[in-house]
C-alpha cells in the first residue's frame, strides 16, 4: 500500500521492479493499467467525478480527436475482449490494425522523402 500512497505503484509495475500476482483476472490491460498509470497517477483523477472531469478537459481541447480516440480505444478493447489472442481472427485484425496505423502515421508526416511541410 505504500507504493499506492506515494503514487509509484505504476512506475514499479511498468519498470518490472516488482513481482505481481493477479488473482481472478487474465491481465492488467485494458481495465487496470490505463486507470492507474494514466488517470490516477499522471492525471490525479482518483474518483469517478475526477475521472469525468479529466476526460471532459481533453474533450474540450479537441472534441473530434477525443471522440476518434475513444472510438479507436473501445474498438480495440472490444476485439481484445471477445477474440482469443491465439485465434486467427485476432492475428488478422492485429495485422490490419498495424497496417492502417502505419498508413495514417505516414499520411500525417507526409510521404517518405518529402519535407513534411504543407504547401499551398
Amino acid at each position: 500500500m505504500t507504493a499506492v500512497e506515494y503514487q509509484v505503484f505504476d512506475d514499479l509495475l511498468i519498470g518490472n521492479f516488482m513481482k505481481t500476482t493477479l488473482i481472478g483476472c487474465k491481465g492488467l490491460y485494458p481495465h487496470f493499467t490505463p486507470l492507474v498509470a494514466k488517470h490516477a497517477d499522471n492525471g490525479k483523477a482518483q474518483s469517478r467525478s475526477e475521472v469525468r472531469r479529466y476526460f471532459w478537459e481533453y474533450f474540450k481541447r479537441a472534441p473530434l480527436e477525443f471522440m476518434s480516440h475513444m472510438l479507436e480505444e473501445n474498438s480495440v478493447n472490444m476485439f481484445r475482449t471477445y477474440l482469443p489472442a491465439e485465434s486467427a481472427a485476432y492475428r488478422l485484425a492485429k495485422r490490419v490494425y498495424g497496417i492502417v496505423e502505419a498508413r495514417s502515421f505516414h499520411s500525417l508526416r507526409g510521404s517518405p522523402g518529402s519535407s513534411g511541410k504543407c504547401e499551398a
